[in-house]
C-alpha cells in the first residue's frame, strides 16, 4: 500500500524549502487572504503619518537637533519598508530632522 504525500513550499531565508508530508497527517492549509485595499501603500502611510491618534505629528515633535532611530525589518519578513521609509523620512524633514542625525536598523525577527 503506498501513502500519499503532499509537498509544500514554503519561503525560508532567501528561497524555498519544500515539505513532504503524508496526507494523512495533515487536516488543512490555512492561506493568508487577498488584500481588498484599493488605494496605493504609500497614500495609505502619508495618510496616517499626517492624522495620528492621539498624538501630535512626528513633523511637530521633532526638530533639527532631534535624534531619530527608525527600525525596518530585514528581507525576511514581508514588510514593505521601500513604501513606508519614504513618507516616514518625508514627515521628519517636515519637521527639520537632518539626515545626519537619522539612523536606520535592519533588525532581524521583527
Amino acid at each position: 500500500m503506498t501513502e500519499n504525500i503532499k509537498t509544500i513550499s514554503l519561503a525560508f531565508g532567501y528561497g524555498i524549502s519544500e515539505l513532504s508530508i503524508p496526507e494523512k497527517n495533515m487536516s488543512s492549509i490555512i492561506l493568508p487572504s487577498e488584500s481588498e485595499i484599493k488605494e496605493d501603500p504609500f497614500s495609505l502611510v502619508k495618510k496616517a503619518l499626517e492624522n495620528p491618534i492621539k498624538s501630535e505629528r512626528l513633523s511637530e515633535i521633532v526638530n533639527p537637533d532631534s535624534k531619530v532611530a527608525i527600525i525596518v525589518s530585514d528581507v525576511t519578513r514581508p514588510t514593505p519598508t521601500e513604501k513606508i521609509l519614504p513618507p516616514l523620512l518625508e514627515e521628519l524633514y517636515l519637521g527639520g530632522a537632518k539626515d545626519e542625525n537619522i539612523t536606520i536598523i535592519f533588525a532581524l525577527g521583527l
